[in-house]
């Protein structure tokens, strides 16, 4: 469930949070496009730019929250997407990585569920790896992913609540 309208105004790089809308799919299908892109260099990769926009535009409805992060100019510049506790996608526009972004979503994320979260992420990933355990994810779980076929590992944050 995509809801409108909520924000949150933070200091990290002059950016904002608030609930997505349906005319930021396709902004988002570009970051997560471009970001995958450059991360998963690792692996082949055949999607093409049509693939992520009909993947965006049947995900929205199936995630129960998609956050988006706003530079100052308005620009979407990172999203969040949860289903339930579940962390389906975390992605910060390339240009915009390590201001700080990443951890504002997730933070917010944390907020959203106190009692704690989950994702999944390939093993060959070491950049989201040591970007999620240095927030306090810890690893339970190796296997392979479904859809890609790659190593993944399975990680949880035990939450505060």
């Amino acid at each position: 469930m995509v809801r409108d309208g909520q924000t949150d105004a933070s200091p990290t790089a002059g950016t904002r949070l608030r609930d997505a809308v349906d005319q930021d799919r396709t902004v988002i299908a570009a970051i997560l496009r471009d970001s995958t892109r450059t991360a998963y260099r690792f692996m082949a990769w055949p999607h093409t730019d049509r693939s992520f926009e009909a993947f965006v535009d049947d995900a929205m409805t199936r995630w129960d929250s998609v956050r988006v992060a706003e530079g100052q100019d308005g620009t979407v510049v990172g999203f969040l997407c949860l289903e339930g506790p579940l962390i389906d996608q975390l992605f910060v526009a390339p240009r915009h990585q390590k201001q700080g972004i990443g951890t504002q979503l997730l933070d917010d994320a944390k907020d959203r569920c106190p009692k704690g979260l989950s994702l999944h992420t390939f093993q060959a990933n070491r950049a989201a790896r040591g970007f999620y355990e240095k927030r306090g994810f810890r690893a339970i779980g190796f296997g392979i992913s479904e859809a890609e076929g790659e190593p993944d590992v399975t990680y949880v944050w035990p939450g505060h609540g």
